[in-house]
């Protein structure tokens, strides 16, 4: 039996992938038939033409059969493949193929978008995009992800003025013994503490632009840049009486983990930031910057808790019908990472074999040890108080 058949891998304007078969030509060299019991001295007698009339009907009817199958149900299949997922209310992730799928050596290349977007107003990017090489690792997939696909998150959530948040003493957990308090402030910023005495605070935080990342070899680094301002909380009335505000940059060290497996997901943990600030303006005299960027330093290990939560739900990948993933590794590179995994075609069944895998194990990591642990310093100073 030969069976000879094009296969074109291609994609719709509206970047879906589509298969296309086409030239399909199937032949039987030689088909014997033989009855037994019965009538069949009689029925062998004509065995060759019932043979040929076999091949015949085969010939005629297989690849209409194996085209329509493949033009018909498996595209129907690909159709089920959400390469739009929304993340959360505000914002999605868009896969869909920026080209049509590309065969180099015995590898099938398919780059999609990976990018994420605002869902009230969709607008592009304008981080630079990173090229990627065209080689295949040693297992059956590899996924390339660039760091273009976490600065569109930024961008995106920034737009959609996801970054901003109003901190009071209700966001600090009881066991914490600092509370949002002009007298909690009196050595870090003693004219606070002189203009409102023993009254609430309300910290206004604001990210004005976009978050970055760069993705090196040795680690994923970050930054991000606003303004927090500082307000009284009037005890009679609760208005809000501004203090001084602040510029704040903060570079960040990022940790990446994957999860393979029924709802892939990328996910991103702070595990250190070094804050810088400077005073933009006040309503209460001169302020010590030095002893406001001491206090920011000292919080530290408090703050990464609080910056993670706007990471906590992940970055989607696509989900596919079916399949399996087996063990996988990553690496990586300048500015992107790829993760290579072998995966196996289970009817029923949907990637239950994932696993969390987590990045920067090594020492080489000069992040991990760029913030102390500040958590008991702060507990035993403010104890003092």
């Amino acid at each position: 039996i030969l069976l000879k058949l094009d296969i074109l891998v291609g994609s719709t304007k509206e970047g879906e992938p589509r298969i296309n078969a086409q030239h399909c030509s199937f032949t039987i060299g030689k088909l014997d038939v033989t009855f037994h019991g019965g009538a069949s001295f009689l029925y062998n007698l004509f065995s060759d033409d019932i043979g040929d009339g076999i091949k015949h009907a085969l010939d005629t009817q297989v690849c209409p059969l194996v085209v329509n199958e493949l033009n018909g149900d498996l595209n129907q299949e690909l159709s089920t493949v959400d390469l739009k997922t929304n993340i959360d209310d505000l914002c999605y992730i868009d896969y869909t193929l920026i080209q049509p799928p590309f065969v180099i050596d015995d590898a099938l290349f398919v780059n999609g978008k990976g990018e994420i977007y605002t869902r009230h107003d969709p607008t592009e990017c304008p981080s630079p995009k990173q090229e990627l090489p065209n080689t295949a690792g040693d297992r059956m997939v590899s996924l390339w992800v660039t760091e273009y696909l976490l600065n569109t998150a930024g961008w995106s959530y920034q737009r959609a003025g996801f970054l901003q948040y109003n901190l009071t003493n209700k966001d600090i957990p009881s066991e914490v013994p600092i509370r949002l308090n002009a007298d909690y402030f009196k050595f870090f910023v003693p004219e606070l503490h002189k203009v409102f005495p023993d009254q609430d605070l309300m910290l206004w935080i604001e990210v004005t632009k976009p978050v970055t990342f760069d993705i090196d070899p040795l680690g994923v680094s970050g930054r991000a840049e606003g303004i927090v301002t500082w307000y009284a909380v009037d005890p009679a009335s609760g208005a809000l009486q501004e203090a001084f505000v602040v510029n704040a940059q903060v570079d960040l060290c990022v940790n990446v983990s994957v999860y393979l497996g029924q709802k892939s997901t990328i996910w991103l943990d702070i595990i250190s930031l070094e804050p810088d600030v400077q005073l933009k303006s006040s309503n209460i005299g001169d302020i010590s910057v030095l002893r406001l960027q001491s206090f920011v330093k000292f919080c530290r290990s408090l703050l990464i808790p609080f910056a993670n939560t706007f990471l906590q739900n992940g970055i989607p990948l696509p989900a596919f019908k079916d399949i399996v993933f087996s063990e996988f590794d990553f690496s990586l590179q300048k500015g992107y990472f790829v993760v290579h995994t072998d995966v196996t075609y289970t009817p029923g069944v949907q990637g239950v074999q994932g696993r969390n895998y987590t990045l920067f194990e090594d020492d080489n990591f000069t992040c991990r040890s760029a913030t102390p642990d500040y958590l008991s310093q702060i507990l035993r100073a403010f104890s003092l108080m």
